[in-house]
């Protein structure tokens, strides 16, 4: 306000001491009311004083929301036994392939508990039905169900040198000869657990070549009064033979 009253005296001063000579004088203005004076004055004094810059409005960071952490649920695996339904009568080996011997046949719809697997489920190593042990089955007739996939890969034994099969047990005949011919029926017990078939010859000349497992056979030949014969039934693989035989003459 000291400001303000040290300017307004400045400027009266100033207009009433300007005088001008009096061939240039200009026409006299119109009086200056007190009203304009005062007017100019704070327009002047506005001029002068600095202007304050306006105050920024900072904003307040808000805090960081929190994370909500769910917990992860542990989750056990359920263990059921595995096993292997057999879906066509097989062989089940030593090892994995034919040249391991067989230990037992599995017949079909025979189940079976899994111990290990090999390649790729190409062999299963299960337990035996007789619980003797265990032994490698071809996976081509098994289907898996249970905990398979758990089952450690197996490393196959070492193979052992072939042997030739068992001899058909017990083989016995009955034969009934005509005016033309004779009909020889042959049965024997299948004990083998390699063989590849069974061989059948008749006075030394084969007649039939019969799967493994075979159990008898029937056989019709050409025959008169007093003749003879001889049958040579053979296991066989691989490794050899073992044979049976039998020998008799019409009346």
């Amino acid at each position: 306000m000291k400001n303000f009253f040290l300017f307004s005296s400045l400027i009266l001063l100033i207009l009433s001491s300007c005088t001008l000579p009096a061939a240039e004088q200009a026409p006299a203005a119109a009086p200056t009311t007190s009203g304009q004076l005062e007017t100019m004055v704070a327009a002047t004094f506005a001029a002068l004083t600095p202007t304050a810059a306006p105050a920024t409005e900072t904003a307040t960071p808000l805090p960081p929301s929190p994370t909500l952490v769910l917990p992860t649920a542990s989750v056990t695996p359920t263990f059921s036994t595995p096993v292997l339904l057999v879906s066509a009568d097989t062989n089940c080996r030593s090892g994995p392939g034919q040249s391991y011997p067989v230990l037992v046949v599995l017949k079909e719809k025979t189940q079976v508990e899994v111990t290990g697997r090999y390649q790729n489920n190409s062999y299963w190593i299960v337990k035996m039905p007789n619980g003797s042990g265990e032994c490698w089955m071809w996976g081509e007739f098994a289907t898996p169900s249970g905990s398979v996939a758990s089952m450690p890969e197996m490393t196959p034994p070492p193979t052992s040198t072939p042997a030739p099969p068992a001899p058909p047990r017990g083989l016995s005949y009955s034969f009934t000869c005509s005016f033309s011919d004779v009909t020889v029926n042959l049965t024997w017990t299948d004990v083998a657990i390699d063989e590849q078939g069974y061989k059948i010859f008749r006075n030394g000349e084969q007649v039939v070549d019969l799967p493994a497992q075979s159990v008898g056979y029937t056989d019709v030949a050409v025959a008169s009064s007093g003749s003879a014969f001889t049958y040579n039934v053979l296991a066989y693989n691989a490794a050899g033979t073992g044979e049976a035989s039998i020998s008799f003459s019409c009346p």
